[in-house]
């Protein structure tokens, strides 16, 4: 059981993401995360994009992670989606999405400024693994 939550926040948005693992939780965040920049853009799978990430805490390696995809988006205008975490260790991960490139038309929902450190958490709530973040927008 996977899924995500977009949490109101006084100036920001946050996002808190849930799943069996925390791979998963964080899948569910990211998912979160291109949930508020807009819609899917129509078209063909551009290319794959890998990241590998290295952190000194679960709360960072979100974080750091998360915001590598916010640069994805930005700099290279692609849209992210089907989010895989292939290797998942202590505080490192290294992550597969397919990416459509954004046409110059594309409406976004929400201009991702920065995932911050704000509020971050990564915990394990009963069976349940459970990722949160503020987004500055």
């Amino acid at each position: 059981m996977m899924g995500f939550e977009i949490l109101d926040h006084t100036a920001d948005i946050g996002i808190k993401g849930w799943g069996e693992d925390i791979g998963s939780a964080f899948v569910s965040c990211a998912q979160g995360l291109f949930y508020l920049v807009g819609d899917r853009p129509k078209g063909e799978i551009a290319t794959g994009i890998t990241k590998d990430i290295a952190s000194f805490s679960w709360e960072e390696l979100l974080v750091e992670w998360l915001n590598e995809l916010v640069y994805e988006f930005d700099v290279n205008h692609y849209y992210l989606y089907d989010f895989c975490i292939g290797d998942l260790r202590q505080f490192q991960l290294s992550s597969r999405s397919s990416a459509i490139v954004v046409p110059k038309d594309y409406i976004v929902r929400h201009y991702i400024k920065a995932v911050t450190y704000y509020g971050a958490f990564v915990r394990k709530m009963d069976s349940v693994w459970v990722a949160q973040v503020i987004i500055d927008i």
